[in-house]
């Protein structure tokens, strides 16, 4: 049976900027409180009514943390909390490792996912193959995931000067949004850049090549990002363990405290100020 809880999320989390947003809600990094650990907030609008079209039903949110709550492995994402109220259920899960710019928007959204997520990220990288570029790179990991979940790309001259216009809707067909009408694999292998029908398809294929210089370049800003983001994380932990030791057992108790102190009152304003954050 699923477990939920009924105090107010943002008395143990806060609210931090939003990662992605779907139908039925929105995905927003969180902090927890007590130990400065990162999670993902999944806000899910719920029905208010059986002949309300929108939010969701509370038994599909219902067999979907049972189904987290049972399950503890290390490849499948682990839930950390689970709150309620009368608009919204909130999922703390984890906060995906995954690279932001092959990840398609049901990833960033938190949806079901199929293969077809797999294609998007096919379609990513055949991008950066033919150009040295990433079609969804932004300054930060929130303004390429912002750019996904906006469709925000284009294909620069200067970049794809000698691609073919059969490999661009290659690319096109796969950085399709709705996962349905996305090629799947059986349609990429037949597709004439893939498969050319004839001999001006095949010389048309064979202008597109990798981009070997802008790739190289490509990759060494990737792994340096990935040294950079590993000695941060470090830096951080440390910080938190000096911070932990620093804490004297008067603090502690005042913590207990204050947690022994009851809170009935709700606290609607709390609601909304996330959605103002949001729309700002």
């Amino acid at each position: 049976m699923a477990v939920f809880k009924l105090d107010n999320v943002e008395d143990l989390y806060e609210i931090g900027s939003v990662l992605g947003s779907g139908h039925f809600g929105q995905v927003r990094e969180v902090r927890e409180r007590a130990t400065d650990v990162l999670w993902a907030g999944k806000f899910l609008k719920l029905k208010k009514g059986a002949g309300s079209r929108l939010g969701l039903e509370r038994k599909s949110v219902e067999k979907e943390v049972e189904i987290l709550q049972s399950l503890q492995h290390q490849n499948i994402m682990a839930l950390k909390d689970v709150f309620e109220s009368r608009a919204e259920v909130v999922l703390i899960v984890e906060l995906l490792c995954f690279s932001p710019s092959v990840s398609a928007p049901e990833i960033i959204n938190y949806e079901p996912l199929g293969t077809a997520a797999d294609m998007w990220s096919i379609g990513v990288i055949t991008y950066i193959f033919l150009s040295g570029l990433s079609p969804f790179q932004g300054e930060t990991d929130e303004e390429t995931l912002r750019n996904i979940v906006a469709m925000k790309y284009e294909f620069e001259p200067h970049y794809f000067s000698q691609t073919s216009n059969m490999a661009k809707d290659f690319i096109q067909k796969l950085l399709v949004k709705d996962q349905s009408e996305r090629m799947t694999a059986e349609e990429c292998l037949i597709h004439p850049w893939i498969k050319p029908l004839n001999r001006t398809q095949i010389a048309k294929r064979n202008r597109s090549s990798i981009n070997m210089k802008n790739f190289k370049k490509f990759n060494a800003r990737r792994k340096w990002k990935m040294s950079f983001n590993m000695v941060s994380a470090c830096n951080r932990f440390c910080r938190l363990q000096l911070l932990c030791k620093a804490r004297g057992p008067e603090q502690q108790e005042l913590r207990d405290c204050e947690s022994d102190q009851e809170d009935t009152g709700t606290k609607p304003a709390s609601l909304l100020r996330r959605r103002l954050s949001s729309s700002s």
